[in-house]
């Protein structure tokens, strides 16, 4: 199975995408491999998540219920220079590829986005709308 490393704001980014790839009616034979994509993406992005809402419990005050990190916080720079790492952090997916049915049509930034999972490249034709 193939594995493909990723940095974590682009499991943030895939993560939408396959979102709405899933959304979209087709053959198993095509959303079943999707699904288990955004399966895999789904649990890095809770991961992720947990490690952002401990920096920010870390770093924030307290706001009307909410923990935050004011813009203009003392210790601002060190919580962006923790978030910066963990967003450049390194994740490897193991993965089945994704085929695309011929006449799927799906925003070309969503293409973008999941192409690393795609099994051949993605016609521009064929496969965005405008």
């Amino acid at each position: 199975m193939p594995t493909e490393t990723l940095k974590n704001h682009e499991i943030m980014t895939m993560q939408g995408a396959l979102v709405e790839l899933v959304r979209v009616p087709m053959p198993v034979r095509y959303g079943w491999p999707a699904q288990k994509v955004a399966n895999k993406l789904a649990k890095a992005m809770d991961e992720i998540n947990q490690a952002r809402d401990r920096l920010i419990r870390n770093y924030g005050k307290e706001e009307g219920g909410q923990v935050k990190v004011a813009p203009d916080a003392p210790n601002r720079t060190e919580f962006d220079k923790e978030l910066k790492e963990l967003m450049d952090a390194e994740q490897t997916i193991e993965f089945d590829p994704i085929a695309l049915p011929e006449d799927l049509v799906l925003p070309m930034a969503s293409l973008m986005a999941l192409d690393r999972f795609l099994v051949a490249p993605v016609t521009t034709e064929a496969k965005a709308k405008k």
